[in-house]
């Protein structure tokens, strides 16, 4: 297959938490298909980045990396208007729709959208194309609509295939909005439990003396600047004060990097990875939102014994007790759970263990991209009527 993903923001390198998971699919699909990415995104550093390039990542694997300034806004207001022709309408489509774009559109079989302004844009650009789009953050009716417009209604009720990150999530979609069940697919989130392999005690050692990290145990906490992840910090704060047990790292763009007593925040950074394996427990204290937290596959397959609370559990599949440890929203409660985890070898281990194996059988991104492949397969060979060629079955 000839596939276009397009999206606000840029898949290679990685620049968000979604932009991992749209790298690590592609990469995995560009094994066996010809994939291209259209990535929209300003430049973090003004004037020390090209506005507009195209990127080989692997043979199969392009990227065109669109850092026009307010791109993005300009493409959203594009797709609220009607086409008038006019020197201004001219002008901006110039900008957020280049000559390559339009050439990736028409050379694509499937196109998939990462965002409803973008596929609403593409959808202008070039209606003949095939259109799967992602629902990355389902979440609820009122979050999802502004100014009584509610753009994910509008993008599943246009796509031909909505791809959905959790069981739970593809049961929201179907139920809110009344679309087909062979129109909605599953492709989870995942992790690469290949490189995110579990160190032993001198490797992780050398690790965190690399890094620049403390002795004593390290409980890590990973996340982009996403509301609910903002919350999440705010819990590793307070735990962070409250006791001189434990030292808290905080990676991504979740924040700024600063360092407090036993707080250290390196905001983003060069290789998540050596995070994950240098440290010695995880938290993942999100209370909202949907979709599946991707920190939680990458410390799970890192072997990190996890603390979390239940709705991060949501349409993971993952058992309290058996792959995570749950506990209640407090303070002392996070703080307890950590301090049995540290002292209770036996317990971490069965954790650790449960949770890789859960990783590597079901979450690998490997698994998730043979899924999209799947769905995208059926998408381009659906019959005449426009449904699919067989049905789509939830993962």
């Amino acid at each position: 297959m000839r596939i276009l993903d397009v999206g606000p923001w840029i898949a290679y390198p990685p620049e968000r938490g979604r932009a991992v998971r749209t790298y690590n699919l592609l990469l995995e699909l560009s094994a066996k298909h010809d994939v291209r990415q259209f990535g929209r995104a300003e430049s973090a550093i003004p004037g020390r980045q090209r506005l507009f390039e195209e990127v080989p990542v692997t043979p199969m694997f392009r990227v065109v990396r669109c850092r026009y300034p307010l791109g993005y806004p300009v493409a959203d207001w594009l797709v609220r208007r009607e086409r008038t022709g006019g020197l201004r309408e001219a002008a901006a489509r110039r900008l957020v729709c280049p000559k390559r774009f339009q050439e990736l559109l028409r050379w694509a079989q499937v196109i998939v959208a990462e965002d409803p302004v973008e596929l609403a844009l593409c959808r202008q650009e070039w209606p003949a194309g095939r259109y799967a789009f992602v629902a990355h953050d389902v979440g609820l009716p009122e979050a999802v609509s502004r100014s009584g417009h509610d753009r994910l209604a509008q993008a599943v009720a246009t796509a031909e295939l909505t791809i959905a990150v959790s069981p739970s999530d593809r049961e929201e979609l179907i139920a809110r909005y009344g679309l087909a069940p062979e129109r909605v697919a599953v492709v989870p989130n995942g992790a690469d439990p290949e490189r995110l392999r579990p160190l032993d005690a001198a490797a992780k050692r050398a690790l965190r003396a690399e890094l620049g990290l403390p002795p004593g145990p390290v409980v890590l906490f990973a996340g982009s600047s996403s509301p609910p992840n903002l919350v999440g910090l705010a819990w590793v704060r307070r735990l962070a004060k409250a006791t001189d047990r434990f030292t808290f790292v905080v990676v991504g763009s979740v924040a700024k990097a600063e360092q407090s007593g036993r707080l250290r925040v390196m905001g983003p950074v060069r290789d998540v990875a050596a995070y994950f394996q240098a440290a010695d427990l995880a938290l993942c204290p999100i209370e909202h939102g949907s979709g599946t937290r991707m920190k939680l596959w990458a410390s799970l397959a890192a072997g990190l014994p996890t603390v979390a609370f239940a709705e991060s559990l949501r349409g993971t599949g993952l058992e309290a007790g058996r792959h995570v440890v749950v506990t209640e929203k407090s303070e002392p409660a996070l703080l307890a759970v950590l301090e049995r985890l540290a002292h209770d070898p036996d317990l971490a281990a069965r954790l650790t263990g449960a949770g890789r194996s859960f990783v590597v059988e079901h979450r690998s991104w490997r698994r998730s991209a043979e899924l999209l492949a799947g769905a995208l397969e059926q998408l381009l060979f659906a019959d005449e009527s426009g449904r699919p060629a067989s049905g789509i079955a939830a993962a």
